[in-house]
């Protein structure tokens, strides 16, 4: 059985450890590791979920109550859909987690989110060449286009 735990103020000393681990392993997936002390990253996931921002995190546990997956999304307001939507900014599973329906029980957990709030849609991007992403997604009932995402880092 697999629980997904979202990460509120209350509970996060509690799941502290954990919160950063996959958020680390999530960086390193995507060939990211800044250079950041424990601290840093505890107060960086802090921001991200306190009460006024638009950041939702939540944590998957298997069976053995292990954290083996993630995601965070946040909430937001488009004229085009009418209303709210949920950009999913990210999903996570642990490589020796994965084809266990993790990330498919991740995926319902924020629709059925997104539904409760009266969202009308959610997007997400993934990297091209990421199939595993793209079977999960498909499978999950996302529609899948050849739009571009773009970036830009910008120095303090």
């Amino acid at each position: 059985m697999i629980t997904i735990t979202p990460l509120k103020p209350t509970n996060f000393e509690q799941l502290k450890t954990e919160a950063i681990a996959l958020s680390d392993a999530f960086l390193n997936a995507l060939g990211e590791s800044p250079k950041r002390t424990q601290e840093e990253k505890a107060e960086i996931i802090k921001m991200m979920i306190a009460p006024e921002t638009p950041t939702e995190i939540i944590l998957a546990f298997n069976q053995k109550n292990e954290a083996v997956g993630m995601s965070y999304y946040n909430q937001g307001t488009g004229y085009s859909c009418g209303g709210g939507y949920v950009w999913m900014n990210g999903i996570y599973v642990k490589p020796e987690a994965q084809k266990q329906g993790i990330g498919s029980a991740i995926i319902a957990y924020i629709e059925n989110w997104a539904k409760a709030q009266n969202f009308t849609l959610i997007i997400c991007s993934r990297g091209a060449e990421n199939q595993a992403s793209e079977k999960l997604f498909t499978k999950a009932g996302f529609e899948q286009n050849t739009g571009v995402t773009m970036e830009k880092e910008l120095s303090s």
